[in-house]
């Protein structure tokens, strides 16, 4: 089985690890800092500021500017937002990525804040958003328990590529 191939089971099975595990559903607000601790503080502050209007998820991540790095051969295009990637510490990057998948997928979508571990070639994802088929949205803001592996040739290896120098300097 080619390397892609394996590569993109590998993503799948993941999601559907993630969705399947029951992690706890919430709702609310995501600033594009992702950091989830900084989330909840500032999304209580927005709602103390704004007479409780909730700020509108959607939106937000409609306003990203997401920049294609990837592809592979069942053509699921893979984004990332580069203007929010962060270094939250020494070895490690957190960024926004959206996988636009193809038609014959139960899925439309899924965007997902991630942290890479550049030193163990592992990644995990902190906020997940599914939009299924008939534009139905579920969103997972618990992080996935278990890092997974990274692939030679795998999406989360070019974003490695480009980002760990900078994150192995990082506080």
């Amino acid at each position: 089985m080619s390397r892609v191939i394996k590569t993109v089971i590998f993503a799948m099975c993941i999601a559907f690890l993630v969705i399947g595990c029951g992690i706890s559903k919430k709702t609310g607000a995501v600033k594009a800092d992702g950091d989830p601790v900084k989330i909840a503080a500032d999304a209580e502050a927005k709602k103390k500021a704004d007479g409780g209007a909730e700020m509108d998820l959607n939106k937000q991540i409609a306003d990203k500017k997401w920049e294609e790095h990837a592809r592979n051969k069942l053509n699921t295009i893979f984004y990332y937002e580069k203007e929010t990637v962060s270094y939250p510490s020494r070895g490690f990057i957190r960024v926004w990525r959206k996988r636009v998948l193809p038609y014959r997928m139960v899925d439309k979508e899924i965007i997902s804040l991630e942290e890479i571990d550049c030193k163990r070639d592992k990644h995990r994802s902190i906020f997940i958003q599914v939009v299924r088929k008939d534009d139905k949205v579920e969103t997972f803001k618990k992080p996935s328990p278990d890092w997974a592996a990274i692939f030679p040739g795998s999406p989360e290896e070019s974003l490695m590529d480009k980002y760990c120098g900078e994150a192995s300097k990082a506080r």
